[in-house]
């Protein structure tokens, strides 16, 4: 086995915090936010191993690709175009109606 890539994962939740409060406490404008990006470093990398051993070793390395489906991005494509078709369907109505009433 042996390492081939390393894959440091974003702290996106941390990034997001830290630059809500140098933001709300003003330390954006008095130049000290670069000192909390060490917090950042002390963070683990992921490891992704490739295997090279045989595969008699009795780990799977016939998997099946996940199927993220096209069908499910046009079912979900079809349901907001449905929605905003409901919508300018209720605004026409809604617009007809205040018509009939205001004459």
């Amino acid at each position: 086995m042996s390492i081939r890539f390393r894959i440091r994962p974003f702290p996106l939740l941390a990034a997001l915090a830290f630059v809500a409060a140098a933001i709300s406490i003003g330390e954006i404008q008095r130049g000290r936010a670069g000192q909390k990006q060490h917090a950042f470093d002390k963070i683990e990398s992921l490891r992704i191993l490739l295997q090279t051993d045989m595969a008699s070793d009795g780990l799977v390395r016939n998997w099946q690709p996940e199927e993220s489906g096209a069908l499910k991005h046009r079912g979900f494509a079809f349901v907001w175009y449905l929605a905003a078709f409901a919508a300018v369907v209720a605004a026409i109505v809604s617009s007809v109606e205040r018509r009939k009433h205001e004459a």
